[in-house]
């Protein structure tokens, strides 16, 4: 009866070995292999890892990212297929001579583990310390109204893949042909403490030292122009060429005097309130975001400067 009853538990937890092994290799396969994510969703983390293998060589040194993807595969598959030949093993209860080619697979995958945590600490060295490169911009008389437009847009890149990191907001666009990699910018809105306008630039970036980090924040291409009352910011930069991708940012922080009537299209609006808003909270209906448009009040663009922050100028007006 305890034999039963043993067995029963044993082809019970053989079977929950064979199904979990299974699944968690078809998933793996699917998704890194054949970069079909319409049954296994890579959103549910909080980050689209959808593309991760084809952005490793963005990351890494190109000559070693192929063998952390190999290391990666061993180190991921030998365990599920052992779980899956144990629980087959389990279920129809047979003897194999496996001793050595199990031994043999355990040093296998204790090198890959090893070989693969050495590369890895030796890149992640490249990221050990993090550095701002700040420049700003004056303007001593602010204008009454201020138009903020967009310069290059995400909507006219030609990109072939995109890895989001939702819960930052950060997006990352690349185009296989000539590995160009572009990253979504911010724009932060405050209260200026004169009457002068000032566009602050600030750049991040990592590196091995604090100065490596500095040169590489430094060296990162951001378009930004002033036309009497208007500027115009690019909603994405992007790296030199030849250089890896080393958890950059920027940010356009501007300054503006209290009172300023401020002046959006819809890109820039979205750039800005995407770090302040939900997402659902207003609703477009209109691609149309140039200079005469806004003017025009067909669209609730523009917002004020108040002692308290940014306000839209419909709920401004509706407090008065």
């Amino acid at each position: 009866m305890l034999f039963i009853i043993l067995r029963i538990i044993l082809i019970i937890v053989g079977i929950s070995f064979v199904i979990g092994g299974f699944v968690a290799l078809v998933s793996f396969v699917m998704v890194f292999f054949f970069q079909y994510p319409g049954y296994f969703s890579t959103h549910s983390f909080g980050v689209n890892l959808f593309y991760l293998p084809d952005f490793l060589n963005y990351v890494v040194n190109p000559a070693i990212a192929p063998w952390i993807l190999v290391l990666t595969f061993i180190v991921i598959l030998m365990p599920l297929l052992a779980l899956i030949y144990w629980g087959v093993k389990m279920i129809f209860w047979f003897k194999a001579r496996d001793g050595i080619v199990s031994l043999i697979a355990l040093i296998i995958w204790v090198i890959s583990v090893a070989a693969l945590s050495l590369l890895l600490f030796n890149e992640g060295i490249s990221y050990a310390e993090t550095s701002k490169s700040i420049t700003e911009e004056i303007i001593e008389k602010a204008p009454s109204d201020l138009y903020i437009l967009a310069g290059n847009k995400i909507a006219d890149l030609n990109y072939d893949k995109e890895i989001s990191f939702d819960e930052e907001d950060y997006n990352v666009f690349f185009i296989d042909e000539n590995k160009g990699l572009f990253i979504s910018s911010g724009l932060n809105i405050n209260n200026s403490d004169d009457n002068s306008l000032r566009v602050n630039l600030r750049k991040r970036s990592a590196g091995r030292s604090r100065s490596d980090a500095t040169r590489k924040a430094e060296g990162l291409l951001y378009n930004y122009r002033i036309a009497g009352d208007t500027i115009f910011v690019d909603e994405y930069f992007t790296i030199p060429a030849g250089s890896k991708w080393s958890f950059d940012d920027i940010r356009v922080n501007l300054y503006i005097p209290e009172g300023t009537e401020v002046h959006f299209d819809k890109t820039t609006e979205n750039m800005f309130r995407r770090h302040y808003y939900d997402h659902n909270e207003w609703d477009w209906n209109s691609d149309s975001n140039d200079r005469e448009y806004i003017r025009s009040g067909s669209g609730d663009y523009s917002w004020i400067m108040t002692e308290n922050g940014l306000r839209r100028r419909s709920e401004y007006a509706e407090k008065d």
